[in-house]
């Protein structure tokens, strides 16, 4: 199997977890870790990548939508973002994430 390098810093974050979930989709990757050998990371972190695109769609837009954003590209990290992914209820989930941005001045 093909290794990849490890995880580009500059990639959006969104792009990586496309990237994650692209390889799932392959009938010759199999499983998370599979992923996380192929792009020399933690199968931990390809499972909070992959998380991301469970969040609420207008969080999603919102990212997309803002993908050359530098400031949005720098601030709302994986990290940031994943604590998002612990809330199930998405109206809570959206209050959070207004309360992110609004911390991003």
């Amino acid at each position: 199997m093909r290794r990849l390098k490890s995880y580009d810093e500059g990639l959006f974050v969104l792009d990586q977890a496309s990237q994650y979930q692209e390889y799932l989709e392959r009938k010759d990757v199999n499983t998370k870790a599979e992923i996380a050998e192929i792009f020399v990371v933690s199968r931990a972190r390809v499972t909070q990548y992959l998380n991301l695109l469970k969040l609420p769609k207008p969080i999603l837009q919102f990212l997309d939508n803002n993908r050359e954003n530098k400031k949005v590209k720098k601030y709302l990290t994986e990290r940031k973002l994943r604590l998002l992914t612990w809330i199930e209820d998405e109206e809570q989930c959206l209050k959070k994430f207004n309360e992110i941005l609004k911390l991003s001045g």
